[in-house]
């Protein structure tokens, strides 16, 4: 009898002693919603184009709501979706985030997480600037418009910078070099002036996380730019001999054939990146009609798909009068550093880079003015 009190004692203690699982291998994410008393939320990791849901609750008749999330082996983002809305959160232990918000989450408040914390408040920070630039737009006066964009701009890449090299391995500098403000992407890895930021990051990253997906992704940006780097280099070294801007691709075409970008050197390039299966009809209709009238000017089309179904797409390519190409591994995302599609890069003859994520309307006014 004693023997048996004996065991289930030090039974009980080891077992008070354990962690549990939750407290191990989960983070937590309790939420009380203003003016909410029911409908569902969702936990999704966000993973570049790659988004999936991990937990889902229902809002409790006074707003209040719990998701639970698999504690992640590198810091990730995750985000908290209701309807349309989303609130981004920074995840790098099996902390317990506190957030309270209005459903669409624009006044909103984020405890227990620092990092979370700083990127609302960055969030918020770049909201302001957003609407200072709109209503610098609205006034009508074009020249202070672009001057106070400029100045707005300047300062905030100023205080990015200062904050990426003071938390290179935080995942709000990471989330920081990728973010847009409105229309502008105010940090391009292939910018001169901004590799730096992205190279300490990488740095950083490939040190502290080196199986992360996210420093996997840096490190193969940083190789491309410093090849971009050598290029420049080189040109710079032999005037004689030009040297493309752009990062050259080969991909395979519906034939199985490898097609370079390169192979269209000399001509106005217009790099598209995009799901051809997602395409409306009028979008194919519309391009076909701008490649039939510049392709004698020397306009032409490099699309790269990313479709899943090879043999759908096989057949959707027959519509297609220019060059369209099937990239499987997504591996262009990469190499062109971008994260959403669909997006695109014009490229002149003289192969540099002139544009990102332009309208179709402004491929025909750079061409109207073409030679």
């Amino acid at each position: 009898m004693k023997t048996l009190r004996y065991l289930l004692l030090t039974a009980l203690s080891a077992a008070m002693l354990l962690p549990s699982c939750t407290d191990n291998d989960h983070f937590v994410v309790n939420g009380m919603l203003n003016g909410v008393d029911s409908g569902m939320v969702y936990l999704v990791h966000e993973d570049g184009d790659l988004s999936s849901y991990c937990d889902s609750a229902k809002i409790t008749a006074n707003g209040t709501f719990k998701l639970k999330g698999l504690r992640p082996s590198c810091p990730d983002f995750y985000s908290v979706r209701i309807d349309s809305s989303s609130l981004w959160l920074a995840v790098d232990s099996t902390e317990t985030i506190e957030v309270k918000s209005d459903k669409d989450f624009k006044n909103c408040t984020v405890v227990r997480s620092e990092q979370s914390v700083q990127m609302l408040q960055w969030q918020q920070y770049v909201r302001q600037m957003e609407d200072s630039m709109a209503h610098s737009l609205m006034a009508g006066n074009k020249a202070a418009a672009e001057q106070t964009m400029f100045g707005l701009l300047k300062s905030y890449k100023d205080t990015v910078n200062r904050f990426v090299q003071a938390h290179p391995a935080s995942l709000v500098s990471y989330y920081l070099l990728y973010k847009r403000v409105g229309f502008l992407q105010p940090f391009e890895p292939f910018a001169k002036e901004d590799r730096h930021a992205f190279a300490v990051v990488a740095n950083t990253w490939n040190k502290r996380y080196p199986q992360s997906p996210r420093a996997i992704q840096l490190k193969e940006l940083m190789a491309d730019v410093a090849r971009l780097n050598n290029a420049e280099k080189f040109r710079k070294e032999t005037a004689n001999t030009p040297v493309a801007g752009f990062i050259d691709l080969s991909l395979p075409n519906a034939k199985g054939d490898m097609v370079k970008l390169s192979s269209l050197k000399g001509k106005h390039i217009l790099l598209e990146f995009c799901y051809l299966a997602a395409m409306d009809a009028d979008v194919i209709a519309a391009l076909k009609a701008v490649h039939e009238k510049y392709k004698a000017k020397g306009f032409e089309i490099y699309m790269v798909n990313f479709d899943k179904n090879k043999n759908s797409w096989k057949e959707r390519t027959a519509s297609c009068p220019w060059v369209t190409v099937l990239d499987e591994t997504e591996s262009s995302a990469r190499t062109y550093n971008f994260q959403t599609v669909p997006t695109n890069y014009f490229i002149g003859k003289d192969g540099s880079i002139n544009g990102r994520d332009v309208s179709l309307e402004e491929v025909v006014a750079y061409m109207e003015m073409a030679k």
